[in-house]
């Protein structure tokens, strides 16, 4: 798939008592999130047949680990003014940027500087809780990352503009 064909996505809340997200195209559903409960800070994203574990550590300097189901660290990403870091442990660096001060509004950025993966919230009390876009040079399938990104992306938006456990 092209990724203009995919560009705008959709993330749906699937019940107002959980907190459990999936990510669509349609009526197809790309990506999936779910925390442990509503007041944690542990949650499961799912994209076709991968998985990350995201969980927020530390008492005055926060930080999300990427894990594996095996509980292998994947990544950390460090928050900072505006946004924050994502040090893969491969060695790969994505930073996160706010759109707009205080808003749910934040974009990934390659180590270059060109926009991957725009992020945005709309927290209202309807089904439809934000929607994701994609640069025009990206596709959904093109890398692992991407789903990595667009479901650490929206935990992160989450953590940071619901819960206040992050300062983005």
């Amino acid at each position: 798939m092209i990724a203009r064909a995919m560009r705008h996505l959709d993330w749906m809340r699937l019940n107002s008592k959980e907190r459990a997200y999936q990510l669509q195209m349609g009526s197809k559903t790309l990506v999936s999130l779910t925390w442990q409960n509503i007041r944690d800070t542990y949650a499961i994203a799912e994209a076709q047949a991968d998985r990350w574990i995201y969980m927020c550590v530390g008492y005055l300097s926060h930080q999300v680990l990427v894990q594996s189901p095996t509980g292998e660290t994947l990544g950390v990403f460090k928050p900072g003014t505006d946004g924050g870091i994502l040090h893969m442990t491969e060695g790969n660096l994505y930073k996160l940027s706010r759109v707009y001060p205080m808003r749910p509004d934040m974009v990934w950025l390659d180590a270059s500087d060109r926009q991957l993966v725009h992020v945005k919230g709309d927290l209202g009390f309807d089904a439809k809780s934000g929607y994701v876009e994609l640069a025009e040079n990206l596709t959904f399938d093109q890398t692992r990352k991407t789903p990595l990104l667009i479901s650490l992306g929206w935990y992160l938006l989450i953590s940071a503009h619901v819960d206040m456990t992050l300062i983005l």
